[in-house]
């Protein structure tokens, strides 16, 4: 009787590379969307950041004049300029109430939602208040906060509705 030997093989068989590549798949499915939000989320960390460093020079400005600066990063008070300081942003407005209030804010780009990101500053007996998110509750792309750019505000700068604030 003839014994036959059966070579060992060292490849991978068909199966096996079908479910290989479609653990790779789903991996990447999940991954690489998750991956664009942190982006994102970076980018809007990126121009709260700027908007916090504008914050200290109006403070220095209002605590020894009293008032607040008639112009800030080039737009005075009450207009929007057209700002390519970053590449993730289209515009930049100022105004303040020639009181206590002042706000300021950066328009995002269409990757990010198109919407406005915002600090509203608040003087009050001596001490300085900080808001930070959308003036509005809209969701219309162009309005001041729209909801596809208030998704990616990091805690801490995710309020709504900061208009009621500058009146």
């Amino acid at each position: 009787m003839k014994q036959s030997k059966v070579a060992a093989s060292s490849a991978f068989s068909l199966v096996e590379l079908m479910v290989i590549i479609t653990i790779v798949g789903l991996l990447a499915f999940v991954a690489i969307p998750s991956y664009n939000e942190y982006l994102k989320r970076t980018k809007v960390a990126k121009v709260i950041s700027k908007l916090t460093a504008l914050q200290t020079t109006l403070t220095e400005n209002y605590s020894l004049t009293g008032q607040w600066p008639t112009s800030v990063n080039s737009a005075n008070a009450g207009t929007a300029i057209a700002d390519t300081s970053m590449s993730i942003v289209t515009n930049f407005y100022y105004n303040n109430n020639s009181g206590n209030k002042a706000w300021y804010g950066y328009q995002l780009n269409d990757d990010l939602g198109n919407g406005w990101v915002f600090m509203v500053l608040l003087y009050n007996a001596g001490v300085f208040e900080t808001h930070c998110g959308a003036l509005t509750t809209g969701c219309t792309a162009g309005q001041y906060g729209s909801c596809d750019s208030t998704k990616y505000y990091p805690v801490g700068c995710d309020e709504t509705n900061l208009a009621t604030l500058t009146t």
